[in-house]
C-alpha cells in the first residue's frame, strides 16, 4: 500500500510494487508516478523525491521473501542516512 500511496502524494516518484499487479502500475503511472518492476525483495531508492519502495505484500510471495525486501528497504535508508552528514537537511538530501 505504502508505495501506492507514494504515488498518489508525490509528484513523479520512482516506485516499486513488483511484477505482478499491472493494473496498479499502469494506474499508478497515470497519476504520474514511475513504476519499475521488480521482484518482492528488490527496493527502488528515489533520492530527488528521498522516498524508498520494496513490494513487500503487494506481492504474493512468502512471509520470508516479504521479510528479505522489508530488510534490504530497512538497510538501504539506514545507509543513507548514514551517507549524509549530521548536519544535512531535507533540502541538501534532494540534490
Amino acid at each position: 500500500m505504502s508505495p501506492v500511496i507514494a504515488a498518489k502524494e508525490i509528484p513523479g516518484v520512482r516506485v516499486t510494487l513488483g511484477n505482478e499487479d499491472k493494473d496498479i502500475a499502469e494506474a499508478i503511472t497515470r497519476i504520474g508516478a514511475k513504476h519499475e518492476p521488480g521482484l518482492v525483495s528488490d527496493v527502488v531508492v528515489d533520492k530527488t523525491n528521498l522516498v524508498v519502495s520494496t513490494p513487500a505484500y503487494m506481492c504474493n510471495a512468502a512471509v520470508h521473501k516479504v521479510f528479505d525486501g522489508i530488510g534490504k528497504l530497512v538497510d538501504t535508508v539506514i545507509s543513507l542516512s548514514k551517507s549524509e552528514s549530521s548536519s544535512t537537511t531535507t533540502a541538501d538530501l534532494k540534490k
